[in-house]
């Protein structure tokens, strides 16, 4: 004997579809959260890039500063005065008059130093010492010292003048002898992570031109 449906009553869902159901709905909540943690990796990671970057521009800015800075100062290291402004591809000291670790700018010495690590990025320390009379040598002990940045390579290169002291060579070493001068800039060759063009940074000396003018500070 057969007997009619309620025309009023539904059938439901049986145990078979509800389990079917909650697995579609959570292969669907897996591969949302799934792109979700993708998307949120990707912008932490931007992020960071964007982070360094800008640490890396106000690094390279302050540099830039301080070197332009570079002051045409006598000093007698041992008895015979030099000018001090002396550099290498990957040392350059000075003086300067402008601080990368102080707030306050006044005349001291300036250590440049790049320091190649095996297996890993180097990096380039700075150290700024007092400047010590009658002989202007540098204090023995820097005052301020620290990582001004990372890279996987460093190079300093220096512009020399011509006989009519106008821009000539770029030069790997400077020496403060002959002449008795600051060489017309200053170039910094920096390879940052992550491949790409060397980044050059061009630094014109403001006494470069006239460092037989203002040769005597003190």
């Amino acid at each position: 004997m057969r007997y009619a449906e309620h025309p009023g009553r539904s059938r439901g869902f049986t145990l078979v579809e509800l389990l079917v159901a909650f697995s579609i709905l959570g292969m669907v909540s897996a591969a949302a959260f799934s792109s979700l943690g993708m998307s949120l990796m990707l912008w932490s990671e931007g992020q960071s890039r964007i982070d360094r970057t800008r640490l890396e521009e106000m690094s390279l800015l302050r540099l830039h500063e301080q070197t332009r800075g570079a002051l045409p100062l006598l000093y007698r290291p041992s008895g015979t005065e030099r000018i001090a402004f002396e550099g290498s591809a990957e040392r350059l000291r000075f003086v300067s008059g402008r601080s990368f670790g102080s707030p306050l700018d006044a005349p001291h010495w300036v250590e440049i130093r790049w320091e190649q690590r095996a297996g890993s990025q180097g990096r380039l320390l700075l150290e700024e010492r007092r400047i010590l009379p009658p002989a202007n040598r540098p204090e023995e002990e820097a005052y301020w010292e620290g990582t001004v940045l990372e890279a996987d390579s460093f190079a300093l290169m220096y512009l020399e003048p011509d006989n009519r002291g106008e821009p000539g060579a770029w030069v790997a070493e400077w020496s403060p002898s002959p002449g008795e001068r600051l060489p017309l800039a200053v170039r910094f060759v920096i390879q940052f992570s992550g491949g790409g063009a060397a980044r050059e940074v061009l630094v014109p000396l403001d006494y470069g031109r006239h460092a037989e003018e203002v040769r005597n500070l003190r």
